[in-house]
């Protein structure tokens, strides 16, 4: 068992902002649900080639690498805030996969959220027991 099990998913889809109305509501259910399956088959799938094996609380640290995000059309947060509203699907992901029960404070924390313009388009993940 590794400390820390890191896997990248794209970018948030532009419609997961926070700032103001980004389309009917079905169509932002629709890509709710698509980022959070992409989250649990990425976590999913880092777990198995890791061997990530972890009961119990998690802490959460995101890296949004969002050069290239205007291109593929995706969400370049500029502040921490709504980068981490916009990465709610995300979380409920990591539930899915399995690695923690629900994303409550009790089981899920989230730990540094950084922006960067250098890489990209992705958001690397890094789960690590709390």
């Amino acid at each position: 068992m590794t400390n820390a099990l890191v896997f990248e998913v794209s970018l948030p889809y532009r419609e997961l902002s926070s700032n103001g109305s980004h389309g009917h509501w079905s169509e932002v259910a629709r890509v709710r649900r698509l980022y959070r399956e992409e989250a649990r088959i990425s976590a999913l799938s880092a777990m198995r080639e890791q061997g990530w094996e972890h009961k119990g609380p998690v802490r959460v640290h995101l890296l949004f690498c969002t050069r290239g995000g205007r291109g593929v059309q995706r969400y370049q947060p500029r502040d921490v805030a709504n980068a981490i509203a916009a990465a709610k699907p995300l979380f409920d992901g990591l539930v899915d996969a399995g690695i923690v029960p629900d994303d409550s404070q009790q089981h899920l924390d989230v730990g540094s959220t950084r922006i960067t313009t250098n890489y990209g388009p992705y958001v690397r993940v890094t789960v690590e027991p709390a």
